[in-house]
């Protein structure tokens, strides 16, 4: 059954009834330019979804804000004596693994964004971990 079958049958089964904008015409783009690709965006929008490399971008950016919290949530329980607090050596670990997962999600989006949109930079442990000890003076 190729799509054409497949919608047809849909179709017949009443899957397109009652669907929000039934019966309105179809806003389309300001750009009249702008192509089958932002015309189907639109169409979309529209209808209320996003396609998923947007959700997965929201999704990362929370993860590393709960990330760098709890990062920095156990630094200042233990800012002086980091070396040899056991508390920091666990949530150092933490970060560090919290991180690598981070980073891989981050590849996995920036290979599913379309051209044109800003890729996700992956985060550099060392770097963060040298910034939160620059910001305490140590």
């Amino acid at each position: 059954m190729n799509i054409d079958e497949h919608i047809q049958q849909a179709q017949k089964q009443g899957a397109f009834d009652n669907l929000p904008g039934q019966g309105q015409p179809i806003k389309l783009a300001t750009n009249a330019f702008a192509g089958d690709e932002a015309l189907a965006f639109d169409i979309l929008k529209q209808a209320g979804f996003t396609p998923s490399w947007v959700d997965e971008r929201k999704e990362i950016e929370a993860d590393i804000e709960r990330t760098m919290k709890a990062v920095n949530r156990s630094w200042q329980l233990v800012e002086g004596n980091y070396r040899r607090d056991q508390r920091w050596l666990k949530a150092e670990k933490t970060f560090r693994e919290s991180i690598l997962r981070v980073n891989q999600n981050i590849r996995t989006y920036n290979l599913k964004t379309p051209p044109g949109i800003p890729h996700l930079v992956e985060i550099n442990v060392e770097r963060e971990l040298v910034k939160m000890r620059r910001l305490s003076g140590i």
